[in-house]
């Protein structure tokens, strides 16, 4: 970044946008060809979904130019292989893909992470390194589904492949499936059906489905087995209430809501949990998103059985706070991405914007009648003479 090249302090973004770069990369050299020597038919399918994706969500101009490269090297190395790649053509691939700079001769290329290092883990309550990174990035490409990058449809169908097949986690991959079986219908077909937009039940699923698996890791003490040497705290539910105090509602009776700041109300609402929810809890992430997301009596009664300590028993979401949330911290701004300056929670009914223009005439024609038709007849004369010639205005 221009601010990190001056010498200047790097903004949140800027260290973002450098750890997801990694990710995409690190992905791609430690996951593709794990227990592979080629890769050809629905492997392949999916790291074209997954590629094609980030081609048109990642940011930044340079980046997407050179995702546009691997994606059309990648075919050239398909059709050279018969219809497969191998796992040497590819590491050649790699060597010479100018992503995040060239590895030099002989040498391979290493990750590197900023908010994702390990020594600060502990000051952003996460885990450090690859896992934190990749999560960051698909946050980010759920928020480019809906400020100029790929549908929706097409972010989850990548997501959905290159996790399946390509997360180095085996554990990970085989809970993630089963957890989402069929994704654009449990998802975007279930939101569409009551009209949630696609992009908003995109962004907050993969904020159930983060939360749900930091809940499950907690529970099985995962959290501290495999990296008890960056901390010790458990994982909390995100974001957190110093970082996003709206974002949950407060529905106790007492004086607590009133020092806390927040929100106080009786339910969420109930349109986003019928598609967030699971009700069959299929896998072990679908049970934990239940449980994170059920703000009644069986989910305070699963959450205090369950002994977790994400949440509170009274922690109820505020969807529409925690959605322009998630997209104010994920989203980037270049020549192609947008950030949202709404957040779209229902798909306004059509004509709804002529009826917004019909309403601005009928004022107009108000203002005009209370003025004594003096502007009416003002504008009809100033477009008579601009339809004249100009010897006719003479």
């Amino acid at each position: 970044p221009a601010a990190a090249a001056a010498g200047g302090a790097a903004s949140a973004k800027d260290l973002i946008r450098h750890d997801i770069a990694n990710a995409v990369r690190f992905g791609l050299e430690t996951g593709v060809f794990l227990g592979r020597s080629e890769l050809g038919g629905d492997d392949l399918t999916a790291l074209y979904a997954w590629v094609n994706l980030l081609r048109q969500s990642f940011p930044g101009e340079r980046e997407r130019a050179q995702l546009e490269w691997l994606l059309r090297e990648l075919k050239a190395l398909q059709t050279h292989g018969g219809g497969a790649i191998a796992s040497a053509s590819f590491d050649g691939l790699m060597q010479a893909w100018d992503f995040i700079g060239k590895p030099a001769p002989g040498t391979r290329w290493q990750a590197s992470w900023r908010l994702c290092r390990a020594s600060a883990a502990s000051d952003f309550d996460v885990h450090g390194g690859y896992p934190c990174a990749l999560w960051t990035l698909l946050h980010v490409l759920t928020v480019s589904s809906a400020s100029g990058g790929a549908s929706p449809e097409v972010t989850l169908q990548g997501i959905y492949g290159f996790i399946g097949r390509f997360f180095s986690c085996n554990e990970c991959r085989e809970n993630f499936v089963k957890s989402n079986p069929d994704p654009l219908h449990d998802v975007l077909g279930k939101a569409s059906a009551i009209g949630i937009s696609s992009s908003r039940a995109l962004i907050v699923w993969l904020w159930a489905e983060h939360n749900a698996v930091s809940r499950r890791l907690n529970k099985d003490g995962r959290a501290f087995e495999l990296e008890r040497h960056i901390h010790q705290r458990p994982r909390i539910v995100f974001p957190e209430p110093d970082r996003c105090r709206s974002c949950r509602f407060d529905d106790d009776k007492g004086g607590r809501a009133a020092r806390s700041g927040r929100l106080r109300a009786s339910m969420p609402e109930q349109r986003d949990l019928e598609y967030l929810s699971n009700q069959m809890s299929q896998g072990p992430n679908a049970k934990f998103r239940d449980m994170l997301l059920n703000p009644g009596a069986a989910g305070l009664a699963a959450k205090a059985a369950s002994r977790g300590t994400l949440t509170s028993q009274n922690e109820v979401w505020n969807f529409e706070v925690l959605y322009s949330f998630l997209v104010h911290t994920y989203c980037f701004d270049d020549a192609k991405l947008r950030c949202p300056r709404t957040s779209p929670y229902v798909q306004p009914p059509p004509g709804s914007s002529w009826l917004h223009v019909g309403g601005l005439l009928l004022a107009f024609g108000a203002l005009c009648l209370v003025a004594g038709l003096r502007p009416v007849s003002a504008v009809l004369k100033y477009l008579r003479r601009t339809t004249k010639s100009p010897k006719q205005r003479n």
